[in-house]
């Protein structure tokens, strides 16, 4: 099976850069890719700590899971004995996140 790691790498308000990664299986990452695709996102806003927000789009979004880069299985095996899989930034900013909003938002505009 293959696996790639996918990356965000912003900037909140030029105050600090904004990191987060997860592996996904080929699988996930179609269709992470069709799930965030068939949005109509302008800007959304995920929020991270107590008042802190990073607006996304949905081209920001496409364009890093485009840029996935494929893992070796031994470069997977170590982020997986390291527990550094899926890497948030702050509380409630992360791939799966960002995938479950859009799945409600697509859910809620059919």
């Amino acid at each position: 099976m293959k696996y790639y790691l996918v990356a965000y790498n912003g900037n909140y308000a030029d105050e600090f850069n904004v990191y987060f990664h997860q592996v996904m299986s080929e699988d996930e990452l179609e269709s992470a890719k069709n799930i965030i695709g068939k949005t109509n996102w302008d800007y959304e806003e995920f929020y991270f700590g107590t008042n802190e927000s990073l607006e996304l789009n949905k081209y920001d979004l496409i364009g890093c899971l485009n840029k996935a880069r494929e893992l070796t299985d031994e470069q997977y095996k170590v982020l997986q004995d390291l527990g550094l899989c899926n890497m948030g930034f702050g509380d409630g900013l992360n791939w799966d996140d960002i995938l479950e909003c859009a799945n409600n938002y697509l859910e809620t505009d059919e």
